[in-house]
């Protein structure tokens, strides 16, 4: 499909890539749609995303990499985004999307989040888009049996289970962490389809990569698994 650069007006002016991964269904919701597509004050998920990245990329080109149901992620919203489609989005996880993702952009950074959080857009606000980051909650908004970050002097060293920091579900990667994880999407003994970003972010620093981490402290951040999520949540 061809390219398109959303026209909006953030405080951001570098071209940017923003990969949103919807590939997958909101199974634990016994509805098996785009989890994306989940409702928060009559917004989806994904409206509350790309509003959040319009308040703060004003050159974002954005690609959401769809599976299950993606018709109607594309209806929604037409010409305005670019659509890269996981076909095998039942039989892989989200390393296998975020692969398509990055093929498929021309650019030479790039912002993925994953497509079932809740954000506000302050979440960005003080961040240095020179170098490759992650993004860190150490609040309690991210549940204890999510990924956290294990990091010194405000370096990632690894993502695993076991830390307390965790994070957000959202990284950036400059040019230097990016051609990493091109070469090594290239490489024939690397198979993404069943890992997890996570886990592709640790193959990232094991090959020389670094990045940043940020903690966001007490801004707004949920992740969403179900309907279930949403009762009694604000985002005051």
């Amino acid at each position: 499909m061809n390219r398109f650069t959303r026209k909006i007006k953030g405080k951001y002016s570098t071209p940017i890539q923003i990969i949103i991964l919807a590939a997958g269904a909101r199974s634990r919701s016994r509805s098996y749609e785009p989890r994306c597509l989940l409702k928060y004050e009559n917004q989806t998920l994904i409206d509350r995303q790309i509003n959040a990245i319009s308040e703060t990329f004003s050159k974002a080109e954005i690609t959401i990499v769809c599976g299950i149901e993606k018709s109607k992620i594309i209806k929604k919203f037409g010409s305005s985004v670019r659509y890269v489609e996981n076909q095998m989005h039942e039989d892989t996880n989200s390393g296998e999307s975020l692969r398509l993702g990055v093929i498929n952009s021309p650019l030479d950074n790039m912002l993925f989040i994953h497509g079932d959080i809740i954000f506000n857009e302050d979440i960005f606000k003080e961040i240095n888009m020179s170098k490759s980051f992650l993004l860190c909650s150490s609040n309690g908004q991210i549940e204890e049996k999510e990924v956290g970050i294990f990091f010194i002097n405000n370096l990632a060293t690894s993502l695993s289970y076991e830390s307390a920091d965790k994070w957000c579900q959202i990284a950036y990667l400059a040019p230097n962490e990016l051609t990493i994880l091109r070469k090594m999407f290239l490489r024939p003994d690397y198979d993404s389809k069943y890992l997890l970003t996570f886990e592709i972010i640790n193959a990232i620093i094991d090959n020389g990569g670094q990045f940043n981490v940020f903690n966001i402290n007490d801004k707004f951040i949920k992740e969403i698994d179900s309907l279930k999520d949403l009762n009694n949540e604000t985002t005051s």
